[in-house]
């Protein structure tokens, strides 16, 4: 009778299993399948998945029954990394 879960184990066994669900649903709810994170992004799917090949796109996060999902905080830093920064130039006076 080893395996049978005690009612208290069975419980816990169901907060986890619920708080993992919501963990999932929080996750999801920011963050962007590949298709949504492209279009977030403003880029062709074809330079999505070049970019990705390449190794070049933050990496993305495995959600369970959802596959791999982009956070909305990295593809953010993302796009700040690729602004061009401007150089400062003397005052003429």
């Amino acid at each position: 009778m080893a395996d049978a879960l005690t009612p208290a184990t069975a419980e816990f066994a169901a907060l986890v299993d619920a708080v993992a669900e919501k963990v999932a649903e929080r996750l999801t709810a920011r963050s962007f399948s590949q298709n949504d994170a492209a279009a977030y992004l403003g880029i062709p799917r074809s330079t999505w998945f070049r970019l990705r090949s390449a190794g070049k796109l933050p990496a993305p996060v495995e959600v369970e029954g959802s596959g791999p999902r982009w956070r909305r905080a990295d593809l953010d830093k993302w796009l700040e990394k690729l602004k061009p920064r401007r150089k400062r130039t003397a005052a003429k006076t």
